[in-house]
């Protein structure tokens, strides 16, 4: 790997590390909003179909589908972190970026 790259990489690795604080998509409150402004997205964009027709429809209908796939993922990965976290040696890490800056 580039050490350059290496070094970005472990930097931004021990900030999450230092991070105590919390995501508003960790918050249980998106979720539960989440499905219904979804669902009332989709009612609007059904009404204003006849004036921005099916390829509005379409286009409307694959950003909130991505909007929700990004939050999805991005929860996924706050539950996850929160596990994984515990694992990793902070002094490891700042000995090897020692390394890279030598």
């Amino acid at each position: 790997m580039i050490k350059a790259a290496e070094t970005r990489i472990l930097r931004a690795l021990l900030r999450q590390l230092d991070a105590r604080s919390t995501s508003v998509l960790q918050s249980r409150w998106l979720i539960i909003l989440m499905w219904p402004v979804t669902a009332a997205v989709f009612l609007v964009l059904f009404q204003l179909e006849p004036t921005i027709g099916s390829v509005g429809i379409a286009i409307g209908s694959m950003l909130v589908g991505a909007a929700v796939a990004t939050v999805a993922i991005y929860r996924g990965a706050f539950e996850q972190w929160a596990v994984v976290r515990r694992f990793l040696d902070q002094e490891a890490i700042r000995s090897r970026l020692r390394e890279l800056e030598a």
